[in-house]
């Protein structure tokens, strides 16, 4: 058995999957996106972990699975989701998810067409550098 999970916008959903990667069983549940201004997006790490185990273990249920059973884990995230974190790893503040707009401001005053053909990427806001800055 393989699990998969996948820390989305608006649920972590679980699925547990046989060898031949048919769908066993699945789980999905929901949490909100915070917007506390215009143009900004976010959610506490917190919602994502308090998501992750009864989303697996749903999903091992439906498919009639036990823990022991399970021989590998995927795991994936939003893109361009922001999670400043202290020396021992625990989150500093909110995640700012990948349709967090807060760092227009700033963006490099860089001609967008230019930027593109040097880097291969919009210069925006909701991409990973701004966020860190």
């Amino acid at each position: 058995m393989i699990v998969g999970v996948d820390i989305g916008t608006q649920s972590l959903k679980a699925l547990a999957v046989r060898d031949d990667l048919s769908v066993a069983g699945e789980s999905s549940i929901a949490y909100d996106v915070d917007h506390p201004r215009p143009g900004w997006a976010q959610q506490d790490p917190a919602l994502w972990e308090r998501a992750l185990a009864p989303a697996v273990s749903n999903a091992l249920a439906a498919a009639g699975a036990k823990p022991e059973s399970v021989a590998g884990l995927g795991i994936s995230g939003q893109l361009d989701g922001c999670v400043a974190v202290g020396p021992s790893g625990e989150p500093l503040g909110p995640c700012l998810i990948w349709m967090d707009r807060r760092a227009k401001s700033c963006l490099p005053t860089l001609d967008p067409a230019q930027f593109r053909s040097v880097t291969g990427q919009a210069a925006a806001a909701t991409h990973m550098a701004a966020k860190i800055r």
